[in-house]
């Protein structure tokens, strides 16, 4: 059966491995993949489909609604399996306001591009909406979050979350739109961004950096592969009930400190080093804000219903994904360097302003010598989204980013300059102090420049 599935975020770490899983096993359809590209996006992770004749890739933000209305209308899709989001904790307690604008105003504008569409043939598509467990809030020692388990958010982002699963909801019951909702455990595996646990870890233990611990590493998270995850987004697509809400879970609960642990075993064993060696990389950091203790998913529903069950066990899917990362170091390296943003743009995107930022920095000596540069790409000429990559010389252990820049390149001067060095924001709740790295970049938007060069980061 011809159908068009519309994925969102579809370049990201789940969604890529959901793109290529329906790619690969469904010739007949028609995969359409909607991406903005943030930092979170890359194209890479999908080379191996992206000449397939049933895969279309459209670059658009889910917050323009007139992008969206547009694409219902010329692609007119069958289904939306809708994963686009920001998810970042740390990121949403430092700017809660786009996690609102992407997380729910985004998924409202799917939800009113897919109503007008679809109108008169609800019983002939549907609305696949992936969130999260962290909108349960969080467990004691005992117990496991259930499909009724009441929503009881603690970040801005597990808040974004919430508000969107109720949207959706809202949709079914309101106007009688066929969609369904799943909440998912934490992932792990191939393709996953180095900001979260698990891949930072690898990469720091890989590169000898410290590896960050929040707290004493006694938070525990209910652990699922990826690839398994993706299977069960088929199978809840193809025969979910209307209206029905199914926890995806891993069976897997670990200490966040047994885990990494753990990693360190495994890695010292395959990059020949000896036993215990990488654990002392391991580094206690402050307690991240609102930190929930434990989340542990009950899947009973999904298994019951649809007959799905963890394909492997959390040993062998950790096994696969360090081999994974030591396998695939230039996409480790493009990513943690910003590079696949820059190379997936077309010859007119690649502008560069260094002169600018050169002749500034020159005026401040102290800036100079300690050899700091900043190269700032224009991303998009439509868009006008930047890179920002600080290169450091002398600060070898300063990881930085710089969040929205609030003037024109044109009009950056010292005291600016010197307010966009001092913005250190904590990579994972790591003191600067602390961060090996010779760089690090966040996206941001010129068009949305300056109006929080006064507000105050969260302190490193």
């Amino acid at each position: 059966m011809n159908k068009k599935i519309m994925i969102t975020g579809g370049a990201g770490f789940i969604g890529s491995h959901v793109v290529r899983r329906f790619v690969k096993k469904y010739p007949e359809y028609t995969i359409i993949n909607i991406d903005k590209l943030t930092y979170a996006g890359n194209l890479a992770n999908l080379q191996d489909v992206e000449s397939a004749p049933n895969y279309k890739f459209i670059k658009g933000d889910i917050v323009d609604i007139e992008f969206i209305n547009r694409v219902f209308a010329d692609e007119e899709p069958d289904a939306v399996i809708h994963l686009a989001a920001e998810s970042h904790v740390d990121r949403s307690i430092a700017d809660p306001l786009e996690f609102v604008t992407t997380n729910v105003v985004g998924t409202v504008n799917l939800l009113n591009a897919a109503r007008f569409s679809w109108k008169n043939k609800y019983h002939k598509t549907r609305f696949y909406h992936i969130s999260t467990d962290e909108v349960y809030g969080a467990l004691g020692q005992n117990g496991m979050f259930t499909e009724t388990t009441a929503y009881d958010p603690h970040s801005p982002y597990s808040a974004s979350k919430a508000s969107s699963d109720h949207f959706v909801r809202a949709y079914h019951d309101t106007y009688g739109m066929n969609t369904v909702i799943s909440n998912c455990s934490n992932n792990y595996g191939s393709f996953h961004f180095p900001e979260k646990l698990i891949p930072l870890a690898i990469h720091n233990i890989q590169q000898n950096k410290p590896v960050p611990i929040y707290g004493k590493g006694e938070n525990i998270r209910d652990w699922l592969w990826v690839e398994d995850h993706a299977r069960a987004i088929d199978l809840i697509l193809h025969k979910g009930k209307a209206g029905s809400t199914y926890n995806i879970g891993g069976h897997n609960e670990w200490k966040n400190i047994d885990l990494v642990h753990l990693l360190c075993n495994i890695l010292d064993k395959k990059l020949d080093r000896p036993e215990g060696e990488s654990a002392k990389l391991i580094t206690f950091v402050t307690d991240r804000a609102g930190h929930d203790l434990r989340y542990a998913i009950d899947s009973t529903k999904l298994q019951n219903e649809l007959g799905w069950v963890p394909s492997i066990t959390f040993e062998e899917g950790l096994e696969r994904t360090v081999d994974w990362y030591l396998n695939n170091e230039k996409w480790l390296t493009d990513v943690t360097s910003g590079n696949y943003l820059y190379q997936a743009l077309k010859p007119t995107e690649k502008l560069y302003n260094l002169s600018t930022i050169e002749r500034v920095s020159k005026k401040n000596p102290e800036l100079f010598n300690k050899g700091l540069s900043i190269l700032i790409k224009m991303l998009s000429s439509e868009k006008r989204n930047i890179l920002s990559s600080l290169e450091t010389d002398s600060w070898k252990e300063i990881g930085m980013t710089v969040h929205k820049i609030k003037s024109s390149l044109i009009h950056i001067n010292v005291n600016s300059l010197n307010k966009l060095i001092n913005e250190l924001e904590c990579y994972e709740g790591i003191p600067s102090k602390q961060l090996r790295t010779s760089s690090y970049m966040l996206c941001s938007s010129l068009d949305e420049i300056l109006h929080d060069l006064n507000k105050e980061l969260l302190p490193c």
